[in-house]
């Protein structure tokens, strides 16, 4: 399927049926589709936490290019439709599986639905696993641009 430019797999196997549905719809990550192209510009270097299937990302590195995006996702199945994602539309994710904090170190991820649907918030719907984290000062510190 094609939303905005950007081919995403719809296989079951990597993409959960509520994310599927919105996709069909054209409604996925609707307000994200509109405010890209208002405040990404050329030139710009992204970090996004928290990749999910990698439809922000790519339509961010349609802008500033593959090389100028660093992904956060802890999920592994969601690294996993990423890296489909990144691949059917010919390009390589920067990504780092980990999940992005305030401090760094290894926190509890609650995930929901096979990592589907992952949080550091607790739910009563899923599994718990430890994830490392990186401290969002120092992410932030390593990918701003030299001044």
């Amino acid at each position: 399927m094609t939303l905005s430019g950007v081919t995403l797999n719809t296989d079951p196997a990597i993409v959960g049926r509520q994310v599927r549905a919105s996709i069909f719809k054209e409604t996925y990550e609707e307000p994200e589709r509109l405010l890209i192209p208002e405040g990404v510009r050329p030139g710009d270097r992204v970090l996004e936490a928290g990749g999910g299937i990698g439809f922000v990302s790519l339509l961010c590195a349609r802008i500033v290019g593959a090389q100028n995006l660093l992904i956060y996702e802890p999920s592994l199945a969601m690294q996993k439709a990423i890296r489909a994602n990144f691949m059917i539309n010919g390009l390589e994710p920067r990504l780092r599986g980990r999940a992005l904090t305030a401090k760094g170190g290894d926190v509890q991820l609650f995930v929901n639905g096979g990592n589907a649907a992952s949080s550091l918030h607790r739910n009563d719907e899923g599994g718990v696993t430890s994830v490392h984290s990186d401290g969002i000062d120092a992410a932030l510190a390593e990918w701003s641009p030299p001044s």
